[in-house]
């Protein structure tokens, strides 16, 4: 094969490994749209490929809307993941959002974003109120395991070195 195949090969070989998604990557979301009274919290699971070496990021995007016009009431997010090493769920911090009453009636935007050093084989999310009035809670919940730069990457970088230098020798 000539020195200019093996350039091309190489850098199609790059863009390949750059553009696609690291093997095993994980990710997922779920819908959430429910009514939380203080005492019903609402949990949802979601399994996952264990991946010791990416992070993970843990993130809810959502609206809550007070049911009870007029008054103040507080969600409690909080996300949990499985650790084999320790063999036991581990918990992030509760993520506690104050619902104030809206002139217009609009729901309250909620945003939380936490991040794992590593993919556990299950994710979960927990809401809760304490408030005595019952919140209505719409949003996604995605995790998303992120990869490092791929040996891929650095395969392609390689070959396009190694190309260079059959071209040079060729062309010299």
């Amino acid at each position: 094969m000539n020195a200019k195949w093996w350039l091309m090969f190489s850098v199609l070989f790059l863009i390949a490994g750059t553009a696609a998604p690291a093997w095993g990557q994980q990710s997922g979301s779920a819908q959430i749209d429910t009514i939380l009274t203080s005492n019903q919290p609402f949990e949802i699971f979601l399994p996952n490929v264990n991946d010791p070496f990416h992070p993970k990021i843990l993130t809810f995007d959502g609206l809550v809307s007070n049911l009870q016009p007029g008054t103040t009431g507080s969600l409690d997010l909080q996300f949990d993941w499985f650790d084999p090493k320790l063999n036991q769920f581990v918990f992030s911090p509760v993520f506690t959002t104050l619902i104030i009453p809206n002139p217009l009636g609009l729901p309250t935007p909620v945003r939380n974003v936490f991040t794992i050093p590593f993919c556990p084989p299950e994710v979960s999310l927990h809401l809760s109120t304490p408030s005595p009035f019952p919140l209505q809670v719409r949003g996604v919940f995605t995790h998303e395991c992120i990869p490092e730069p791929s040996s891929m990457v650095l395969a392609g970088f390689a070959l396009t070195a190694l190309s260079f230098v059959a071209w040079r020798k060729r062309a010299g």
